[in-house]
């Protein structure tokens, strides 16, 4: 697409993004389609090679910058727990119970998976969470097993000390949690 049509990665009508050469001090404009950053890395990833990899940092391009976003609408599990670590900072983990998506299909509703005697087709998946702040902490202490609560939060991989071998493993860390219904 051209003209007025055209939306870039920020949502604005005729937006692009700028993809930075350090090395070369220079700016070079690209369209904000999938197809023109592939073909930007590409280009980018042959410069490299080509200077044997030196200043890899360099050749990144901002228009290609990764996200740690996580948005999860479940229910709150059965069991949490709060603790107040050595440092004085208390947390509280629990888990939120997601239904799987049909494959083929994304964005399934609360609910709209179950089969009959409420349980999902696909299945569930548990997954760890860990609300740090006052306000997530007391949200989540507030609600009963079972409700259905909307997280927003980032990914973290957690190693436990003491195991041998050491072991890890991935939580949500919740910065935003409510109640949906």
């Amino acid at each position: 697409m051209t003209g007025p049509e055209q939306r870039g990665i920020d949502g604005t009508t005729g937006a692009r993004d700028q993809v930075v050469d350090a090395e070369a001090g220079s700016a070079k404009r690209v369209d904000a389609d999938p197809d023109a950053a592939r073909r930007t890395l590409a280009s980018m990833t042959a410069q490299r090679d080509e200077t044997d990899g030196l200043d890899r940092a360099a050749l990144q391009p901002v228009a290609l910058a990764g996200r740690n976003e996580v948005h999860l609408v479940g229910r709150l599990g059965a069991t949490s727990l709060e603790r107040t670590l050595p440092s004085g900072d208390a947390v509280l983990t629990f888990h939120v119970v997601v239904d799987r998506a049909v494959a083929g299909r994304s964005g399934a509703t609360p609910g709209t998976t179950r089969a009959r005697g409420g349980r999902s087709n696909e299945g569930v998946d548990a997954l760890a969470c860990a609300a740090w702040s006052a306000r997530a902490r007391r949200t989540v202490r507030a609600l009963e097993p079972g409700t259905w609560i909307e997280i927003e939060g980032a990914l973290r991989r957690r190693f436990r000390r003491g195991a041998v071998p050491p072991v890890s493993f991935y939580e949500v860390e919740v910065a935003k949690v409510r109640r949906v219904r």
